[in-house]
């Protein structure tokens, strides 16, 4: 706090407010959305620019600072609501983006299950698929899957890749042998957790 008093001439005052209003600080300190606008701060710091406000609050409250951020890019001034609302996700969209030769990948995240979407796209699509958890001892099988889709030009669903990092160099080798065919319906949808174990040449 005193560095900041010193080094920002924007800040000069700050440490003797601070002790000066220090009943109305610890107030802000204590409450539980110190970082929104319905908190009045004492004295100048009331009109001072919202990143002032996070910098002031990284030194209060720690915590907050990521709501202080969203709440810049949020503003009508800087960039808007739209930098923080992620894109909706259209499966049909991601089918469209892909070949038979090229994968597509979905990374999970804990409690997500994207094979609802999956099917509904099936159904649309009217392709039928094989879905196949990895794990031990599921290699022959993911493998003989694939091959089989490829005859009947349908899909093949490996859920779970990141438990099955020994699998992954064969997988990686079974893309490379796949010739293009751009009206092909066979694809390979893979899921998995972030891993390091994924080949980066599958991605």
């Amino acid at each position: 706090m005193l560095e900041m008093s010193t080094k920002f001439k924007s800040f000069t005052g700050f440490d003797s407010d601070f002790e000066k209003y220090l009943t109305k600080w610890e107030h802000i300190y204590n409450s539980a959305n110190p970082h929104t606008l319905d908190n009045v701060w004492p004295g100048k710091w009331q009109d001072i620019s919202l990143l002032q406000r996070t910098i002031i609050i990284s030194i209060l409250r720690p915590d907050k600072v990521v709501n202080m951020i969203q709440m810049i890019i949020s503003s009508e001034k800087e960039l808007g609501d739209r930098y923080l609302t992620p894109p909706p996700f259209d499966m049909n969209e991601v089918f469209s983006d892909s070949t038979n030769k090229q994968p597509i990948i979905i990374v999970l995240s804990p409690g997500a299950d994207p094979m609802t979407d999956i099917r509904n796209l099936s159904n649309l699509k009217k392709i039928k698929y094989d879905s196949l958890s990895l794990g031990a001892g599921q290699a022959e099988k993911a493998i003989s899957t694939i091959k089989r889709a490829q005859q009947t030009n349908t899909w093949v669903i490996l859920q779970n890749c990141h438990l099955a990092p020994s699998f992954m160099p064969t997988l990686d080798a079974i893309f490379e042998e796949i010739v293009f065919e751009p009206s092909a319906a066979f694809r390979i949808w893979l899921t998995t957790m972030p891993s390091d174990k994924f080949p980066v040449t599958i991605v």
